[in-house]
């Protein structure tokens, strides 16, 4: 047997495997087309319609941009809560630390003033991203102090964490424009 004919056997078997899983597969659409039809019901699925009596029924996008952002938004105030939080509660010798890495932007109060200040900002900016309140003056702060951070890791040349500051820089410039999506307390306090 030559090589071209046993890479063709293998990739037939591998259809034939994948034929396999996706019939396994049909009688669980087959059972969620018929729960929505019967409790008349949309249920989400990979494809985003469903077959609903001969028409075709697409979900929204809104649902799934939502909770998008949800998730965008609980991930990155995770990392900053990890961030800032520790640096936060271990006292000046932290605030130190974070002020010196800052300290070429000079406007004239000490370090550990700048340092505190900063990491305060990075703890309500991840709380505002959780609760989704004020969230677009967040991002702006947010975006602002890891622009500062990634011309701090500019300035020194330590390429790795100038390109995640960069890189989060751009999210909450991003996160500006689009906004905190419908799950957010804001959204709660404003409908009561």
């Amino acid at each position: 047997m030559t090589f071209r004919e046993e890479i063709k056997r293998k990739d037939r078997r591998m259809l034939s495997q994948l034929d396999c899983i996706f019939s396994l597969l049909d009688p669980i659409k087959h059972f969620l087309v018929d729960i929505s039809h019967r409790y008349e019901i949309l249920v989400l699925c990979p494809t985003n319609k469903l077959q609903n009596g001969g028409k075709t029924v697409f979900i929204s996008q809104d649902r799934q941009t939502n909770s998008g952002l949800l998730v965008m938004r609980l991930g990155l105030a995770a990392v900053l809560l990890i961030h800032s939080l520790p640096k936060l509660f271990a006292g000046s010798s932290s605030w130190q630390s974070v002020g010196t890495t800052l300290g070429f932007i000079n406007v004239g109060v000490p370090v550990a003033i700048l340092g505190f200040v900063m990491l305060l900002l990075e703890a309500l900016g991840a709380i505002s991203l959780v609760f989704g309140y004020f969230f677009r003056i967040a991002c702006i702060i947010l975006f602002i102090i890891f622009g500062l951070y990634f011309f701090n890791y500019f300035r020194i040349g330590y390429q790795t964490l100038m390109l995640w500051s960069a890189g989060l820089a751009a999210v909450f410039f991003g996160l500006v424009y689009v906004g905190p999506g419908r799950y957010t307390i804001a959204v709660k306090l404003e409908k009561k």
